[in-house]
């Protein structure tokens, strides 16, 4: 009976690890996503400030 018991918790606990992994793995995507997209904004500020710098010397 508590081997059984054990198995049941085992696959249990498994499961639980593979949904926290999976959760983890799209929290990081994410935060990769958010990462590229800022750095996008942040090359584009910089143009903009300079195109802006660019004219005002003209």
């Amino acid at each position: 009976m508590d081997l059984i018991k054990d198995k049941r918790e085992l696959h249990i606990l498994t499961i639980r690890h593979r949904r926290e992994a999976y959760k983890t793995k799209e929290m990081a995507e994410s935060i990769k996503k958010f990462s590229q997209a800022n750095k996008k904004l942040a090359a584009k500020d910089k143009t903009i400030r300079k195109l802006k710098k660019d004219l005002a010397n003209y």
